[in-house]
């Protein structure tokens, strides 16, 4: 039951994470730079923006994060209702 209760748990999480990273690319971006914590100088953004194609492969991964944390999250819940109701 506890592994099931984690593979909920990081179901919800990647869905989370993918749906930020597809539907809110501003937090989503703000969230990965606290996570990392502080980064070297030479690694901050420089004033260009990011290309429309880097834009559009970092939407399709957040759709695909997303829609794979969604599956594995339905799949443990319904695992765990089923080990309940029996």
């Amino acid at each position: 039951m506890l592994i099931l209760l984690m593979m909920l748990l990081i179901g919800i999480l990647a869905g989370i994470w993918g749906f930020m990273m597809c539907f809110l690319p501003a937090q989503w971006d703000r969230l990965t730079q606290a996570i990392g914590g502080p980064t070297p100088r030479w690694m901050y953004p420089g004033p260009k923006r990011l290309a429309p194609i880097i834009k559009l492969v970092s939407r399709a991964a957040g759709m695909i994060i997303c829609t794979g944390g969604c599956w594995f999250a339905y799949t443990a819940a319904a695992e765990i209702y089923r080990v309940l109701v029996r």
